[in-house]
């Protein structure tokens, strides 16, 4: 669930009284509501990154060499796959992984295998597949294009002759990963088949098109362009304080849902609703790192959940409860990894300082 805060924190800013109700409705559904879990790192492309190496991928040992092309999506790629941990160990217990994306991140530009389109294929795992036959990969044509001059010369030569090329559109009703997951697994019997669903939930995440029982507003599609220009000045807060509130609930209502769903369909699967990162709310109180956790494990792992669950030690529990094998836990570690230079796309050098889990981190954000 993307940048859900903590429920708790939650109530407290906006005045509201869910934490209470909703953690007894999800107890009574055999989930636990885990306080005080803090992600590792405060960005999406480092926390998914680290939920499949089940470790640290970027510390103070390997921070100034590490590529941008190692991280969450372009890890999923087909030619990474085979080394990375949780997907290693996925297929020597021979699960399938499935994806459920979202409108920002489409699963086909990167691995088609893993898309949620293949749940009636039947298993393909093979470790010595080779990537010969791929002729094409639009995710390294983009991130081609993005670092070369073609875009900008492109833009300028466009702006001189006063030509209009529109924005691409995108349908936010994929944000809803959720609700997609439920839709399309409603006919299908998937209990103890070994399946691993990575459901990527773009909620409460911008932009804020749902409204709080998750109908979309009057404008369902918005242009990547304008979203950013409207809330470009508004960068490490909430920004729309009562878009993300509305965001929030349907998220919550989209949860319970869930729940419910997995319980009747597959009584007996592991399931962690865990957020990626939180968000500041500026002015209140600094939570990028603070996360939403809710945990469901089966019969034979009853192990003591604690406040350790960042994204690694979700993994580790998914797979050693699968197994069933004590879950190997690692220290809590948080990390504040930005870039001394470049970006996402462009590739570049990143900085990186350790930080006290246990702060509110009020200090550093100011």
């Amino acid at each position: 669930v993307d940048t859900a805060i903590p429920l708790d924190k939650f109530d407290k800013y906006y005045n509201t009284n869910y934490f209470l109700s909703y953690k007894s409705k999800f107890a009574k559904l055999g989930f636990d509501y885990v306080q005080n879990t803090n992600s590792a790192y405060m960005d999406t492309h480092h926390n998914l990154t680290s939920l499949f190496f089940m470790d640290y991928h970027i510390n103070e040992n390997n921070y100034k060499t590490y590529s941008t092309l190692n991280l969450f999506p372009y890890i999923l790629s087909n030619k990474n796959t085979d080394d990375l941990p949780l997907i290693y160990n996925l297929k020597k217990i021979d699960y399938k992984i499935l994806w459920f994306d979202n409108s920002i991140v489409d699963c086909e530009s990167y691995n088609i295998d893993f898309c949620s389109e293949n749940i009636d294929k039947p298993f393909s795992h093979n470790f010595n597949k080779s990537i010969d036959k791929t002729y094409f990969s639009a995710d390294t044509a983009a991130q081609f294009f993005k670092r070369s001059p073609m875009i900008p010369i492109l833009n300028k030569t466009k702006n001189f002759l006063g030509i209009y090329i529109p924005e691409t559109l995108y349908d936010v009703r994929e944000n809803d990963s959720l609700g997609i997951f439920m839709k399309k697994m409603n006919n299908i019997e998937f209990e103890n088949k070994g399946y691993f669903f990575f459901i990527h939930n773009f909620l409460p995440h911008p932009p804020y098109v749902f409204n709080s029982d998750c109908t979309l507003k009057s404008k369902p599609l918005l242009t990547t362009k304008n979203y950013i220009e409207k809330h470009k000045h508004k960068s490490g807060t909430i920004g729309d304080f009562e878009g993300y509130k509305a965001n929030y609930i349907c998220m919550l209502k989209r949860v319970y849902e869930f729940v419910n769903f997995i319980n009747k369909k597959d009584r007996n699967a592991n399931v962690i609703l865990i957020s990626d990162h939180g968000q500041n709310i500026k002015d209140f109180f600094y939570s990028r790192f603070d996360t939403f956790t809710l945990v469901k494990t089966n019969e034979e792992c009853q192990y003591k959940v604690s406040d350790r669950l960042n994204t690694i030690n979700a993994a580790r529990l998914m797979i050693g409860c699968t197994i069933g094998q004590t879950p190997d836990f690692i220290e809590n570690k948080t990390y504040f990894v930005n870039f001394e230079r470049g970006n996402i796309n462009i590739g570049g050098k990143f900085r990186l300082e350790e930080l006290d889990p246990n702060s509110d981190y009020s200090d550093f954000f100011k």
